[in-house]
């Protein structure tokens, strides 16, 4: 959420690319059967690409579901809302947010 706001991550081609460049990345290339629950440790960089892509494109899905982004379905384009900014200023985690807006929902 925070790249989004931060405008480094405009689109889901650019969040693939980025996500290569974290640790993350790393952490998952040495240690694939911890983050990918694969018993099997010697596995090809396409099929790490392919997971790491599956996790990315679903983690833009909740934050698009809880209204953090706006995730244009036909042309891929990530925005961030009023909500993901508030959330991205002041360092709230996703559970954290996610119970303030029901919070915010149910305060009727």
């Amino acid at each position: 959420n925070a790249e989004v706001v931060l405008g480094t991550i405009e689109e889901v081609v650019v969040a693939l690319k980025w996500i290569k460049s974290t640790f993350l990345y790393v952490r998952v290339r040495r240690n694939p059967s911890r983050y990918l629950g694969n018993e099997n440790t010697l596995v090809s960089e396409d099929y790490l690409d392919k997971k790491l892509q599956e996790m990315c494109l679903k983690d833009l899905e909740f934050l698009n579901e809880a209204d953090l982004i706006k995730l244009n379905p036909n042309s891929r384009f990530i925005s961030p809302t009023p909500l993901g900014r508030l959330m991205a200023r002041f360092c709230i985690s996703f559970p954290t947010m996610k119970k303030l807006i029901s919070l915010k929902l149910h305060e009727h």
